[in-house]
């Protein structure tokens, strides 16, 4: 938790702390795009507005490139939230839960 706090990251703040979370996962998803990029948000700014060489950068590009395009992204599920669900959808991002209590007919497991 201390190492998480040092680097600005609110974890006592469940929602704060989620909000970051999310924003971090967006700017990785355009990074993964394969193609260039720039975020201007809460938490981030990418690239940097500082100036390189005589000029300000406006976009950055990942390198190398992911090998394949969309790039898929799974997460666990531990419990679940409609903010949660409503951001796996937004992205595309897949779950999976190691110990499901219910099968894929909603009967409970032996």
């Amino acid at each position: 938790m201390r190492e998480v706090e040092t680097f600005g990251a609110p974890f006592i703040d469940p929602n704060a702390n989620r909000d970051m979370f999310e924003k971090g996962v967006e700017v990785l998803f355009k990074a993964f795009a394969g193609k260039p990029f720039s975020h201007k948000g809460k938490y981030y700014t990418i690239p940097p507005e500082v100036p390189y060489r005589g000029y300000t950068l406006k976009e950055i590009t990942l390198v190398p490139a992911p090998e394949r395009l969309p790039v898929e992204c799974w997460k666990p599920i531990q419990s679940g939230s409609e903010r949660a669900f409503d951001f796996m959808a937004r992205y595309g991002i897949g779950g999976g839960s190691a110990a499901p209590s219910r099968g894929i007919d909603n009967t409970p497991l032996p």
